[in-house]
Parts: structure tokens; sequence; C-alpha cells
């Protein structure tokens, strides 16, 4: 009775909220279709929801009939709501959270993932491009354009995806070439801030058996902040680094080559370089918080990124039982990033400590991957695979200290500081399988099980020099130390339909991060600070419905993990609470539900998802750093335990909802007014819970109206944070009078021209 009183209460909320927006056309002036269905999200010919395919689990699946949480999008339901990239991606998956702190990417569902950035600790959510892993996140901010899809899949995914994804997976899919004929596109966007957007694909047939698709993206802005420099006035020398600004072009070519039916050959290569003026961290206080997008660096703030990668995959239908997957990918990256690390200057603010940080590293990576998977209509599936990593990434970091009494300069001494010069490595192979059994037509079941072997740590050569002392700079070796895990994963899951249209099922899974080594920052390293692998286990019940003839589409969940190991990094010196080293909490929960839905009623389209988190940390003992809530709060180190505490980067509740509605005008043209509205709770970036590390919630609103003349042209007008509001993207800070942040994103608006041919 509650599921179906749920789908009642889905479709008069539908309904109700159409009679709403049919009041617009009557001012408008605009005639009203009788059944005119949003053509990016539904079926050709019909007003029932677009189907969308999903991969993730190497067969294409009806993501409503995967025993799993997972929101799939297509690229037209991408580019209807203005998600650009991952950033974009949070505002439409509830449980995702994003936080781009320059050279590190905080992506987290769940509350699991990534929380910091030690040099040794790997990503909690997999990444995947085209089927091949993303080994780290330094290049998963990148652009999505030219999609056939983007699947996020919330929980760990022991099986299929293995190490590495104790929070989820996000599978990112491109428009593949195509032999049915040429086509493409292109697309222009003009903005403020003087935002310019230009993108085109072609796909080009060269045979019966062979075609390619190329595709580019341009993309420039000005920067949301202005920096007036270090001495704090705008008549002085104009100053040309300004942080936070865009300049970025991304090309991809891809080749298709099918002989057979039975074979499918695939490659792709992209290039991307990214060249920017750094990343607009400001000092939090009520100076910046009154004019939010200004600031006064003194120290020159630079992030470039590029990278080239290849991927190759091949689909052969072996025989009438089963298929071979095969992918296998290289990338290659150069990324610099520094940064004004106390976001001001000497002269603007004499009693501040000041600070840079210089970071190049270079990082190359294989990925290789062999699956067979049966293609028979037996009520027995199956499938067995095996995957191997290979990581690198040679760094240094360099942290340079002035405008302290052991540094008095007013500027930066390079020669000066902590300096690290590590070579990260990490490699893994893995072995797994899941087979499914249809018991009757309304019982499945799945079982899935993975082993893992990973290798991690830093290789020989590697060291670090302290801040200086009293004999000058000292090399300190922090390697080799390249601890093993092995782990075992997978998942157990009963699927019920108790009508062809319903899924109610039961998963259990397991998932792992490796653990690692630290080098103690404080002091020469010791064997010590090896810390532990991660491993969740989530225990989700789920359920999923499509009705009213494909008009409603509603999934929800319930979830308990327990979460053993998180890995955190600690101060182990009470008398330095700057001492850093990576360990394990013990006994950490999280819980929480999920809900989303989708539906459409003629021209009408509504979605809405959100979510609830309850994520407390286990026990650990740490130090709590002197003065951290203010002066003399504590007035020395003081010891505390973690028990209890909310986990980093999980808000207690996101969501969504947007609507919109299509309306015909003559001659066979369209015009969609769309509204949406994002809502991201507030999160924690440390665990001392200290308000200088505590991001607000905020909600955003924003409106997009499409103007569809034919097949070929499409205009667009849009508007994004409509009220201006001025909110948190990352905060962070030793003591509330030292908190530095990033300020979101102010209202932008622009116009897209789109041609198809």
């Amino acid at each position: 009775m509650l599921f179906e009183s749920i789908i009642y209460l889905g479709g008069a909320y539908v309904r109700d909220m159409k009679k709403l927006l049919l009041l617009l056309p009557t001012a408008l002036g605009l005639s009203m279709p009788a059944h005119a269905p949003l053509a990016a999200e539904t079926a050709a010919g019909s007003d029932s929801l677009e189907e969308v395919v999903v991969t993730a689990e190497r067969r294409a699946e009806d993501p409503q009939t995967m025993p799993v949480s997972v929101i799939a999008l297509s690229a037209k339901a991408l580019k209807d709501s203005g998600v650009s990239n991952i950033a974009d991606l949070q505002s439409l998956v509830p449980s995702l959270s994003y936080v781009d702190a320059g050279n590190v990417k905080f992506i987290n569902i769940r509350g699991v993932g990534l929380n910091e950035g030690a040099p040794n600790q790997t990503d909690g959510v997999a990444n995947y491009l085209d089927g091949a892993y993303i080994a780290r996140e330094f290049t998963t901010d990148d652009s999505y354009f030219d999609l056939d899809s983007v699947e996020v899949l919330r929980g760990p995914q022991g099986t299929y995806v293995g190490q590495n994804s104790t929070g989820g997976a996000i599978f990112i899919n491109t428009k593949k070439p195509s032999l049915k004929g040429m086509d493409g596109y292109v697309e222009q966007t003009f903005g403020n801030f003087n935002y310019r957007h230009t993108e085109a694909a072609v796909n080009l047939p060269v045979s019966d058996t062979l075609a390619f698709r190329t595709a580019v993206l341009a993309e420039t802005r000005d920067s949301f902040t202005h920096n007036y420099g270090p001495l704090g006035f705008a008549a002085q020398t104009p100053v040309t680094n300004h942080p936070g600004n865009m300049n970025r072009f991304v090309g991809r070519i891809q080749l298709l080559y099918q002989p057979t039916d039975a074979l499918t050959v695939h490659l792709l290569y992209q290039n991307s370089v990214r060249r920017n003026d750094g990343t607009p961290y400001q000092p939090i206080n009520a100076q910046t918080l009154a004019n939010p997008y200004s600031a006064n660096y003194d120290f020159p703030e630079a992030y470039n990124n590029s990278y080239q990668r290849t991927t190759a995959t091949v689909d052969w239908k072996a025989s009438p039982d089963f298929k071979v997957h095969v992918v296998s990918s290289y990338q290659a990256m150069n990324q610099l990033t520094q940064w004004d690390s106390d976001a001001t200057s000497p002269f603007v603010s004499p009693t501040t400590a000041q600070g840079g940080t210089i970071i190049p590293l270079h990082d190359w990576y294989s990925t290789n991957e062999v699956d067979l998977i049966s293609t028979t209509a037996s009520k027995l599936q199956w499938t067995v695979g095996a995957t191997t990593l290979d990581y690198h990434q040679p760094f240094t970091d360099q942290i340079i200290s002035y405008n302290t009494p052991k540094a008095p300069s007013l500027t930066p001494d390079y020669s000066s500081g902590l300096f690290l010069n590590f070579h990260t490595l990490r490699k893994n192979y893995a072995a797994f399988g899941e087979v499914s059994y249809d018991i009757t037509p309304q019982w499945e079941v799945k079982v899935g099980a993975r082993y893992n072997h990973d290798t991690v740590g830093l290789q020989s050569g590697s060291y670090l020099i302290p801040f200086g002392g009293p004999t000058g700079p000292v090399h300190v070796p922090a390697g080799p130390n390249i601890p093993s895990y092995t782990a075992g994963t997978g998942r157990v899951v009963v699927n019920y339909k108790p009508t062809k249209n319903q899924l109610v099922y039961l998963n259990v899974s397991r998932g792992y991060k490796p653990g690692g080594w630290t080098p103690d920052i404080g002091g020469p390293p010791t064997g010590n600070n090896v810390y532990n692998a991660e491993y969740v286990m989530n225990y989700e019940l789920g359920w999923k419905a499509t009705t009213f003839d494909d008009h409603l589409r509603t999934a929800a969940d319930v979830f308990h993990m327990d979460y053993q190991g998180f890995q955190a990094t600690v101060a182990t010196d009470p008398r330095n609470p700057t001492t850093s080293v990576t360990k394990n909490v013990s006994g950490t929960k999280i819980q929480g539900v999920e809900a989303q839905l989708d539906a459409i009623d003629g021209g009408f389209h509504a979605s809405f998802g959100f979510t609830y988190l309850d994520a407390k940390f286990g026990n650990l003992l740490i130090f709590e750093p002197a003065n951290v809530f203010g002066p003399g709060n504590p007035a020395a180190p003081t010891q505390i335990n973690l028990n209890g505490r909310t986990i980093d980067y999980a808000p207690k509740l996101s969501g969504n909802v947007a609507l919109a509605y299509e309306f015909a005008l003559r001659g066979g043209a369209t015009l969609t007014p769309r509204l949406q509205w994002t809502y991201q709770g507030g999160q924690w970036t440390s665990f001392f819970d200290a308000p200088q590390q505590y991001m607000p919630a905020y909600a955003l609103g924003s409106a997009r109206i499409t103007y569809v003349p034919g097949k070929a042209w499409q205009v667009e007008g849009y508007v994004t944070n409509i009220a201006g509001r001025v909110y948190l993207t990352e905060t962070t800070g030793n003591a509330p009078a030292l908190q530095v942040g990033q300020f979101g994103a102010p209202r932008q608006y622009g116009v897209t021209v789109h041609y198809s041919f």
C-alpha cells in the first residue's frame, strides 16, 4: 500500500503543478498542444519518458531495473539543465559533493570518497571515461561535451569497479562514431564576464565499416574575482593575475571499425589544455563578505593542467554464448598549481603571516580490463573479468613562509619553507565475477565477488626538507616504503518484482580503498606511519517503479553503511599540531534516505530528488590544535575523540527540483521555459568542527528558455544564481582569524545558439 500511495501522490503532484503552469500560455499568447512532449526528454513520437541505457555493469541496462541507487542522465538532459562539468553535476545528483581545492578535487558520495590531499590517498569515488578508469581526481573537472550520457552509481561498487569505489562511481560516456551517415553540430555561447564557449563535432563515415568522429571545445571567461594586487587599491599598475578565470581547450578524435556484426573496435584520443590564474581563495572576514569578489594577492597564482588520453575498446561476439570486452587506456598529465595561501598581502594585512605554495606534478598511468560476458537469454547470466592499473606520480610541494617572526621579510623567500620531493606509485591487480539467476519471473538473485591486490607508497629517492632549522635545510629521506594490501569485495542482491513495472531490491555490498604510507612532516619518517585500508559495508533496501504508461518514474532507497578504517590525517605530536600523518577511524556509521521522481504529461515535465544523510565518525583520539576556535580556545593542544562528529563533505540534506513546459508555436516551432532549484546542505571541511571549517547551506535558482524554430536550430537564454546569492564552495583555516575560502559563482546570464546538421 505504501508504494501505491507514493505513486498516486506523485501523479497528483504532477497534475497540480501542470495546472499552475498552464496559466502561463494565456499571458504569453501562446497555443498549447494537447500532447506536445519535451523532445529532449522523451522517446521520439511519444510523451513517455526517455529511455537512458546504463552500461556501468558491462551490460546495456534500464536503470529502473538495476538493484542499485543510480542516476542516469542523457546528453540532452545535461544540456537542458546547464550541466557542463562535475561541479554542476552535483546540482542534479543528491548525495554527490564536489569541492575544488585547486590541486585536489574532493569528490564524495554519501560522505564517502576523498576528504584530504595526502600524497598516497586515493579516490573513493571511481571515475570512468568510456569505460576506462581515471586513476586520479586531477582531470575529473574537465568539461562535458559531445556526450551520450553520464551515469552516477551511489554506494560501494565492489564487483565491477572494486577498489576506490567505497562511495560510488561516475561513468562518462562520449558520443561514439556512427556508420549511419554524416552529422554533427556547432554551438556558441556568449555570456557576462566575457564568457565564450564554443564546441563542435562532426561524424564522418568513410565506408560501411569505418567511421570517425571529431569534437572540439574552447572556453574562456574572466574571473569573478578582481585582484587589485598587494597594495590594495585600484590606482596602482594594472594587475594581470586574476585567479578564477578560465581558458581551456579540449580536442577529441574517435575511430569506429566494425568489419562484421560480431566485432567492433573503438579508439579514442583526447587532448586537454587548461591555463588559468589559479584558485580564488579569499580571507573570510567582514570586509570580504561585504565585497566578496575583490582580492589583494602578493603571490602569483596559477592553475595549469594538460593531459593526453588514449583509449582502445574491443567488443567481440566470440560465440553465441558470450562476448569478449577489452578496454585499455593510457594517460599522461602535467599540472602546475601555485597559490597565495593567506589570500592577502602584508601591505593590506600587516599582521597576517604570509605564505605561498607551489606544486608541479606529472603523472602517467595505464589501465587494462578484459571481460567475458554471457549473451544468451538463459535464466543464468554471468560476467567474469580482470583489471590492472599502473600509476606513477612524481611531484614537488614547496610551502613558502614570510612576514613571520622566523621569516620577517615582506617578500617571498623561495629558498625557505617546507619542501617535498615525492614519487608516489600505485599498482592494482584484480579479478571479478558475478552470476545472476532468475528463480521465478518475480525473483532474481545476483552474487558478485572481486579480489583486489594493491601496492601503494613512495618510491626510492623521495625526500623532504622541513622548515629551516638552526643548521639550515636538511634532506630527510621519505622512501622507499610501498606497503601491499589485498581485499575481497562484492555484493549479494535479491530482486523482487511485485508487478511488471516495479522492482524491490535488497543489496548488501562491500567496498574497499587501499591504505598507504605518509611521512611525518614534523620529523623523520617511521614505520608506524603506514595506515590501513578502508572498508564499507552497505545494506540497502530500494524500490523503483514506472507507472502511468511511462509518464512517471520513481525510485527510493534507505541504506546503512558500516565504515571501517576511514583515513584521516591527524597531528601526532601534541606540542606541534602541524605534524601530520594519516590514521584510521574505526566504527564510522552512515545512514540515509534517497528518492527521485521524473514525470511527464503532455508538454509538462518535472523532476525531483533529495537525500538525507546521517554520517558520524567513529573512534579516533586526536589532538585538537591550540587556538583553533580563537585565541586561547583551547589554550593548548587538547586530546579529543572524533566519535559522533559529522563526517567531512557529507551534507545532511541535499536536493533539486526542475519544472519545464514545451509550448507549440506556429510552423512546428516550440518554446520551452525551465525553472530549476537546487539545495546543498552545510558541510564540514575538517573533523575539528571549528566555525572556519564549515560551509553553510545554500540554495540556488536558475532559469532557461529554449526556442526551437525547426530541426536544425536552437536558441537558449539562461540565468544562473538568479538571486545573486553569495555562498562558500570551500573553506579552511587553523583559526577563525586565518579562515580562507572560495565564493561560489555570482549571477551569470547569456545566450546559446546551436545548429545541428
